[in-house]
């Protein structure tokens, strides 16, 4: 006699994308199996990104400021070589399915769309250096962190940038701070239908000076992306030099020949007397002037004996010193 066995079938499905509904026809008993997609079109079910900003970092000390009190986010380079400065990149998102759907979220800045950079240009991340062929590159790309404290949260944004910077962050469409911030108005933070997310960016001290593109984006479990909330950054223009000499000891000088000092590019840890080199600390060129006065060495009519010539960069750039860029001071003065 033959035994009858009788086994459950269990079956899971899983969507790893986009899917209206699936049909297969089993061949063998010709069963047909049916899904929909819970969460509607990618769009609906896509996180939503309602408000971003940036501010002074680092995100740890959840400041809410930024260096002017004009729209959006402005920031001071140090003017120091060597010097970074940290930006945090902040937003507020949530998603159709619950805020445990989302599953990355991304800060991108980008340098100014009229800004090439040469080759000498350091990454202060990666400290390689790179070169920016292209206007309005992307600088990169930062991935954010989740602020789990709610009471954080709530203080940095419905406090102090609410109530003493309130035009730092935009809103992604329909939002606001009522929105965002009243618990009485179904607001994202107190009633936990959101999170804070945020990043840390460097600005590296020579970064050029001008209005950055800054996107936050996010995705969910689902890989469904939300729609980019985007705004402008302004990185403030500083202007800066330094140097590694603390003087030019020019020797003993013949009459009627040039003694040369000559500079070089290996910049000194330790001032010393010659071996000058200098550099830009700026967030854009300079020019540069050097001042030199005669060292007293003159008539008493006032006719001076000595003639100087100064150079950057090359011994090809020498321009003397000529009598009539003399300063009110009595020094002498050249510029590139």
């Amino acid at each position: 006699m033959m035994k009858q066995f009788v086994a459950a079938l269990s079956l899971i499905a899983l969507v790893a994308g986009p899917v209206s509904a699936y049909a297969t026809t089993v061949s063998a008993s010709n069963v047909t199996t049916r899904l929909e997609q819970d969460g509607g079109t990618p769009q609906a079910s896509a996180p939503i990104v309602a408000a971003k900003w940036e501010m002074d970092g680092p995100m740890v000390n959840m400041t809410g400021t930024d260096e002017q009190t004009v729209a959006s986010a402005q920031f001071a380079p140090s003017a120091q070589c060597g010097v970074n400065k940290t930006v945090s990149i902040c937003g507020i998102v949530t998603d159709p399915n619950g805020k445990n759907d989302i599953k990355n979220v991304y800060g991108d800045v980008y340098y100014p769309e009229a800004v090439k950079l040469g080759a000498s240009h350091v990454d202060p991340v990666t400290g390689q250096k790179r070169e920016v062929g292209t206007c309005g590159e992307m600088v990169r790309e930062c991935t954010m962190t989740k602020i789990t404290d709610k009471a954080k949260t709530i203080d940095l944004f419905c406090n102090k940038i609410k109530n003493l910077n309130n035009n730092l962050p935009v809103f992604g469409q329909g939002y606001t701070y009522a929105n965002i911030c009243d618990d009485a108005q179904g607001g994202l933070l107190p009633k936990e239908t959101a999170y804070m997310y945020c990043c840390d960016f460097t600005m590296s001290y020579e970064d050029p000076s001008g209005i950055y593109n800054v996107n936050v984006w996010a995705n969910d479990t689902s890989d469904y992306n939300s729609q980019i909330l985007n705004n402008k950054m302004t990185y403030l223009e500083s202007k800066a030099f330094d140097v590694d000499f603390t003087g030019i000891d020019y020797g003993k000088v013949k009459t009627g020949l040039w003694q040369e000092v000559a500079g070089n590019t290996t910049w000194a840890m330790t001032p010393a007397v010659n071996g000058a080199s200098v550099r830009n600390c700026s967030s854009t060129r300079i020019k540069m002037g050097v001042w030199q006065d005669d060292m007293g060495i003159k008539d008493p009519d006032g006719t001076d004996y000595v003639k100087f010539k100064a150079a950057v960069s090359s011994a090809a750039n020498y321009q003397e010193y000529e009598n009539n860029l003399m300063n009110t001071d009595g020094t002498h003065k050249v510029t590139w």
